[in-house]
């Protein structure tokens, strides 16, 4: 009887355990679609965003850069990784143009085909700030940004890329259509 009692709590305890196994889902695979590089034309010149895996899918790079009159720069370099406590995909960009001392944090989702990615950036005291045509004050300047993307296919999401300024947020672009980003790899 013994012998018997102990194969059950054995049996028991490997299903115990492959049950929670299987709970423990990797939520880094929500973002499986955004793997790869992706093109927008925004008239002035081609923007690419590159996702790629970190080691056992553990977090992921996003590289932004940009074709501006033949020519090639990165614009920022991205660290997005799951954030178990709050529930969702927390996102670290270091802004690499030459002189550039930003920094940005925020969020990103992913659910039913809509993607949200919500950074604040950290403009440097003396930072020039683009979208306000001024640089950063004493102290330095945060700014909230925001990009809004449906899903259309397997290789294309449209939205908007937005900045928040005088109280609401704007396409500091003034496009009069989405943008439209494709797989190109």
């Amino acid at each position: 009887m013994k012998t018997y009692f102990k194969i059950f709590i054995l049996l028991f305890t490997i299903s115990a355990f492959s049950q929670e196994k299987e709970k423990q889902k990797n939520p880094h695979e929500e973002l499986e679609y955004l793997i790869g590089t992706w093109e927008i034309d925004f008239g002035q010149g081609i923007g690419y965003m590159t996702f790629e895996w970190g080691p056992h899918k553990t977090y992921i790079t996003c590289t932004n850069e940009h074709t501006i009159k033949g020519v090639r720069s990165q614009e920022n370099f991205s660290l997005i990784i799951w954030d178990g406590v709050n529930g969702n995909f927390a996102v670290n960009t270091s802004y690499t143009s030459p002189g550039n001392l930003l920094y940005g944090h925020g969020t990103m989702t992913i659910k039913d085909g809509l993607m949200a990615r919500d950074l604040a950036v950290n403009y440097s005291e003396g930072q020039n700030m683009p979208f306000l045509k001024r640089k950063a004050g004493k102290g330095g300047f945060r700014m909230p940004y925001r990009q809004r993307w449906k899903i259309i296919d397997e290789n294309t999401f449209e939205g908007v890329f937005e900045v928040f300024v005088d109280g609401k947020f704007i396409d500091p672009f003034k496009r009069k259509e989405k943008e439209t980003w494709k797989r190109i790899k």
